[in-house]
């Protein structure tokens, strides 16, 4: 195992002991119950509460100053939350923290000589970039001397498992800066030298050069190779007690050999790269003898001085190094890849123990191209592996995949029209809809009045104690106007935070929403829901009349991706419910996708919500005119509305918004040779903000909570 240098360790114990007096004071704070107060860069303290808790800048600072959660505009989750960041219940973790944990651990390997001698530890920061210290991996040709022993480590019986070892490639990437302030290597990674995995299955910690990482008291968690023994987690009681600009003070236990291991803060994200450690320092605080601070001084590199640093070197850098490195600093995501790209691509949380959501991925194409034996078994994986025997027959070695394909795959759709990528979950007892307390204020749904409860579809399921007419789905409700087949208005609960991403093409979980898919939803299988009756709700026959075909598609109300957030099994359920005919109403094929018209708002919302990570309620509907013009068996709104509503600085905000159809439709209905029904007041626009008050007077409905 490699130790530091006594200059490297010359240069940390006197940053250790220059900070003494800064580190006693987080321990006070800590002791004292007011771990915030510890974090002298106030920036820094509100940048992380708000990461934290998905909340403004203000409400973070009211949290900062230790104001009682329970009487902040919070959600009950978030007020826990709160309280566990001000100090109190620091030791509740929610269990996903552990597959967090493991997804993060596969990523980290130990450095060795090719006879197993261990020198340290390190880990992967892209699909092919390594980082571990550059006193551990001094220079290139000492490079080609060590292997990389990824799942050195035991099993959940205490054995050892077989792990896979990789060659380091330093003729095509080696950085490094021996300043005892930054101490990294970066190096690309070779081929495999013997194991049963590919690099990819090991996944990478993505680098992150953000102020709302961590802040002073927080808690930090080390991943290591101590000794150069099988890999071994530190949780817990290792606290940041000092920061510099270039470095990190910690107490944990550390070992010779946990030299490169990454740092990370509770959301797995890593914060520092460790480089070197005293786990029985016990320095005594000069002002009082018989107290000791923490026995572990500990120091890491900041990612984010690393970061600096590359950034700073990349001109210098062949275009190959470049584009290496610009990938390791520009990262699609914040946590281990693991958790965003093979556990999403192949979604095999999303189709265990549901049925539903396994035809979904059958139907839509979630099927690898088969691998054909010449014996005629033919295996897909969907990533589950599934052999079949064609019987008697035989393929030759180059059979076509696509005719097997074809074959295999007589389910799925033939045309457009037939298409089912999303099929709702036909029991709805798993479904709780609209939640009014989402944004932490409450936010009742609209009421009728008198004559709308009149007309209003009746929920034949509905429970004793629930509103007769509300139609629950997932994280969306509506209520049905019986007699347009429309609804009067749908609500859904938007949380921008924990959106989760499914490909309508394929069925699997992405990490970004798939561009230009508003028109395709037209093509869609859309569903009845049974629990009013259908002479209350529109089907597809309306839809199939050959004017409405021509002119007409059918417009989500409630949009496809706004109730597609939480676990991937529930926003596939969201995205699936949306295509009831409930939640659709006729609009026209120049209104409906077109990102000036409908299709712009609906983005809007979606992008500003996602973008700032916040929980917004939108409401929405359409406006029913006497005056709107029939085709075939229903009325087609000439208008329609939404309501956005948010939270911003502990209050509540919203935003009424009118969209206007009617020159499209007045237009196709001249083109059928209709009677035209006139033009609309001069200072009407096709989309324009409105105040709430007008959309409750156009549409009869109570907002009662947004008065």
């Amino acid at each position: 195992m490699k130790l530091v240098s006594k200059e490297i360790r010359n240069a940390v114990v006197d940053r250790l002991e220059k900070s003494i007096s800064a580190q006693k004071a987080v321990v006070d704070k800590i002791r004292e119950g007011r771990p915030l107060d510890a974090e002298p860069d106030e920036n820094r303290k509100i940048a992380y509460i708000q990461k934290k808790l998905d909340v403004s800048a203000a409400i973070a600072k009211r949290i900062a100053n230790y104001e009682d959660p329970k009487t902040l505009p919070l959600t009950p989750i978030k007020q826990s939350k709160a309280e566990s960041i001000q100090g109190s219940t620091v030791d509740f973790l929610d269990v996903c923290f552990l597959d967090e944990a493991r997804a993060a651990s596969r990523s980290v390997a130990r450095v060795a000589y090719w006879n197993g001698d261990p020198q340290g530890t390190g880990f992967m920061v892209s699909p092919n970039l390594f980082l571990t210290n550059q006193h551990v991996i001094q220079n290139k040709e000492q490079a080609k001397s060590f292997l990389l022993e990824f799942d050195y480590e035991l099993d959940s019986k205490r054995k050892v498992l077989p792990f896979t070892r990789f060659k380091l490639d330093p003729d095509k990437l080696f950085l490094s800066d021996s300043e005892d302030d930054l101490d990294f290597t970066l190096v690309a990674v070779g081929e495999r030298v013997d194991g049963l995995c590919n690099l990819e299955d090991f996944g990478f910690l993505p680098l992150i050069n953000s102020i709302d990482k961590h802040i002073r008291a927080m808690f930090v968690n080390i991943i290591q190779h101590p000794e150069g023994k099988h890999k071994q987690l530190v949780l817990r009681e290792n606290r940041i007690l000092f920061s510099s600009p270039n470095t990190l003070i910690y107490g944990s236990d550390t070992l010779p050999g946990a030299s490169g291991s990454p740092v990370f803060n509770d959301d797995w994200e890593v914060v520092g790269l460790h480089h070197y450690g005293e786990p029985y320092r016990a320095l005594l605080d000069p002002a009082n003898l018989n107290q000791s601070l923490p026995q572990s001084g500990n120091e890491g590199i900041r990612i984010s001085s690393i970061m600096n640093h590359l950034n700073a070197e990349i001109n210098t850098m062949t275009s190959v190094q470049a584009v290496l490195v610009k990938e390791a600093l520009n990262p699609k995501f914040r946590s281990p890849s693991l958790l965003n790209e093979k556990s999403q691509s192949e979604s095999t949380v999303v189709v265990e123990n549901n049925k539903y959501m396994q035809e979904n991925l059958a139907s839509s194409g979630g099927l690898s191209n088969p691998q054909v034996a010449p014996n005629g078994t033919v295996t897909w994986t969907i990533p589950l592996s599934v052999s079949i025997q064609l019987g008697n027959h035989s393929v030759s070695e180059n059979a076509s995949t696509n005719q097997l394909n074809s074959k295999a795959r007589s389910s799925e759709i033939e045309t457009k029209s037939e298409a089912e990528n999303f099929k709702p979950d036909p029991d709805f007892t798993n479904r709780h809809g609209y939640d009014p307390n989402f944004l932490g204020i409450k936010v009742k749904l609209p009421t009728l009045s008198n004559e709308q409860k009149q007309t209003a579809a009746r929920n034949k399921l509905a429970k004793e104690e629930d509103d007769p007419y509300e139609l629950k789905y997932q994280h969306f409700s509506l209520v049905m106007h019986g007699k347009r087949k429309l609804p009067f208005y749908t609500a859904v609960n938007i949380d921008g935070a924990s959106v989760i991403n499914i490909n309508r093409d394929t069925g699997k979980i992405t990490r970004v929403e798939n561009p230009g898919f508003e028109a395709a939803e037209a093509y869609e299988k859309w569903y009845d829901d049974e629990r009013i009756d259908v002479d209350e709700r529109s089907t597809q026959k309306l839809y199939n009349d050959p004017f409405m075909k021509k002119y007409f598609q059918r417009g989500h109300l409630v949009k496809r991706t706004d109730p597609s957030w939480g676990n991937p099994e529930r926003a596939m359920r969201a995205q699936a419910d949306t295509f009831h005919f409930t939640n659709c109403s006729p609009q026209h094929k120049g209104f409906n996708p077109i990102t000036t018209r409908w299709a712009g708002v609906e983005n809007w919302i979606t992008k500003e919500s996602d973008k700032s990570n916040i929980r917004v309620t939108v409401f929405s509907g359409p406006i029913f005119e006497d005056t709107d013009p029939e085709i075939s068996s229903i009325k087609i709104p000439m208008k329609f509305w939404k309501i956005i509503v948010w939270i911003e600085d502990g209050n509540l905000q919203t935003m009424g918004i009118l969209a206007d159809q009617s020159d499209l439709v007045n237009a196709s209905l001249a083109d059928r040779g209709q009677e035209n029904l006139g033009q609309l007041p001069n200072n009407f626009i096709k989309v324009e903000q409105c105040p709430i008050l007008d959309i409750q007077n156009l549409t009869g409905l109570n907002f009662e909570s947004l008065k």
